[in-house]
């Protein structure tokens, strides 16, 4: 799921922020990073309350309500605004833990097949990005970077050549795991690249699975157990709830 996590998001975040600012704002923001950094408080940035976007819904109930002389246009202003408000703080809330803020899950997006093939560039430029980010983390050397990021040019260009119809219809319900191995899990001359890929694949999206570990453990253990009776009970355990 990494690698097609920024697009989603820059995908839900964009889809919310049209309905209450700028155009000519939103335009500026040309990257996902940009996009989650607008003003979406700021008054300038925000359209008038009429031009906002509350759905055909809500634009019927409104005419209604105004043609019945059940609502007075401040009534129907007011309502707008409350619709601005409730969109800010939906926007907060979504930013206020969104990956998009991190710059390897949109590094990431190198990984993403549609992507390689109708950016290649831009694809390479992540790539890069992403592997700095490998080595400021001590995930890998820099000089295995290197050979790795040779590796991913020389890959963008056989898809460029030769696959980049499949590439660009690749579904992302598809194992992208399986996909990329097809590609280039049994070529000797990928093989740095492969082992980055395997290793970016795996990365967890949160600890969760951990810690629900030790909560089961906790409800498991009594006093003066050994390793060898918690292991048991832990298989039993293991057996019974899958």
């Amino acid at each position: 799921m990494h690698p097609f996590m920024a697009e989603e998001l820059y995908s839900i975040l964009w889809t919310l922020l049209e309905k209450f600012i700028k155009k000519s704002v939103l335009e500026e923001a040309t990257t996902a990073a940009k996009l989650s950094k607008i003003d979406f408080l700021k008054k300038e940035n925000i359209l008038s309350p009429k031009k906002v976007d509350v759905g055909f819904a809500c634009k019927i109930l409104l005419q209604e309500a105004q043609a019945k002389k059940k609502a007075s246009p401040p009534q129907v202003l007011e309502v707008q605004n409350e619709c601005i408000a409730l969109l800010q703080k939906l926007t907060n809330k979504l930013l206020e833990h969104c990956p998009l803020q991190y710059a390897m899950v949109r590094q990431l997006t190198c990984m993403d097949p549609r992507y390689m093939a109708k950016i290649p560039d831009s694809a390479i430029s992540k790539c890069s990005g992403l592997l700095q980010q490998l080595i400021s983390k001590k995930l890998e050397s820099p000089d295995l970077c290197d050979t790795i990021l040779q590796q991913y040019k020389a890959f963008i260009t056989e898809v460029q050549k030769y696959h980049k119809d499949e590439f660009v219809a690749y579904n992302s319900e598809q194992g992208l795991d399986s996909f990329l191995y097809g590609c280039i899990g049994e070529k000797l001359e990928y093989s740095k690249l492969w082992e980055a890929f395997k290793m970016l694949l795996i990365l967890s999206h949160g600890q969760s699975c951990v810690e629900r570990v030790f909560s089961d453990n906790k409800d498991i253990l009594n006093n003066n157990m050994q390793d060898e009776t918690l292991i048991s009970y832990r298989m039993a355990y293991n057996v019974i709830k899958n």
